[in-house]
């Protein structure tokens, strides 16, 4: 009897080992702790002269992110790509990700880390959004039905840090 009850205790402490991270963590974002909400919330709000009610923080793999953004086919072209962005509810979304170019093919010659890309929700199909990648950082805008998300690099030094918040949230 005792040997069953401790397979069961350890299957339990397995299964909660595995499935509670990713509650707050995936492939290419986990969420971060109180500290860091406070450490950005006063930088964001003294560079930009806007402070944010509510918020999350995340850390972002970069080099996986780029893969990923990387991996996105041209728009209309059959094809798509999977990212997974966080939500300001500290969960995740996934959308399909296409790269859709807005410049002259001249000027995104001469600029080819400058990168746009649109997403459409496969979680929440109202979903939909615009992406950006370039020198100054990673950026994300998703209108859904619960309104506008926003991902955008925190204004620290470490440019694995993001703030997620909601548009109703900017104060």
């Amino acid at each position: 009897m005792k040997r069953i009850i401790s397979v069961a205790a350890l299957l339990f402490i397995a299964l909660m080992s595995v499935t509670q991270p990713t509650l707050a963590q995936n492939d290419l974002w986990t969420f971060t702790g109180e500290e860091a909400q406070a450490q950005t919330q006063s930088t964001q709000a003294n560079s930009a002269g806007v402070t944010l009610t509510e918020f999350k923080t995340v850390q972002a793999d970069l080099p996986a992110l780029e893969g990923v953004l990387q991996s996105a086919p041209l728009e209309f072209s059959g094809e798509n790509a999977t990212l997974t962005l966080p939500m300001p509810d500290s969960t995740f979304q996934s959308f399909t990700l296409m790269e859709a170019p807005v410049m002259e093919p001249e000027l995104a010659a001469s600029l080819p880390d400058v990168k746009t890309y649109i997403v459409y929700g496969t979680d929440d199909p109202t979903a939909t959004g615009s992406v950006s990648y370039t020198p100054l950082g990673f950026r994300a805008f998703i209108i859904g039905r619960d309104g506008t998300v926003v991902v955008t690099q925190a204004e620290t030094d470490d440019m694995t840090e993001f703030v997620v918040y909601n548009d109703a949230d900017v104060w």
